[in-house]
């Protein structure tokens, strides 16, 4: 059976755990890198979330990662806010899949609100 991990602050991860998500806690991008690249390639996991404001100094990385790992590898909001990373994330993913922008509303497609 497949399962779900999250990597991000610990005072986030706590619902995810509640729900029987495996958490794996971390203070810095760092951290997250060491431990997302531990998960990436571990065929019991199908799901890995990232918590937006621990992925922002490694969002390279986590592209280049997602790529190559046979599991999604998700960027979420944490409890700041979302900050945008996550929708681009999910717009290059979702452009990659179909071949087209299904996000986007402007022509130059960076109109990343939720309105």
């Amino acid at each position: 059976m497949s399962k779900v991990a999250s990597i991000g602050e610990k005072d986030v991860l706590l619902c995810f755990k509640g729900m029987g998500v495996d958490v794996f806690p971390v203070t810095k991008s760092e951290e997250c890198l060491i431990k997302l690249q531990e998960l990436a390639f571990d065929s019991s996991y199908s799901i890995i979330l990232i918590t937006e404001s621990i992925a922002q100094g490694i969002v390279k990385e986590i592209d280049q990662l997602s790529q190559r790992a046979p599991n999604i590898i998700l960027i979420i909001p944490g409890h700041k806010g979302s900050q945008n990373t996550s929708l681009k994330q999910m717009k290059k993913i979702i452009e990659r899949a179909v071949g087209i922008d299904l996000i986007s509303k402007g022509s130059k497609g960076e109109d990343y609100s939720w309105e």
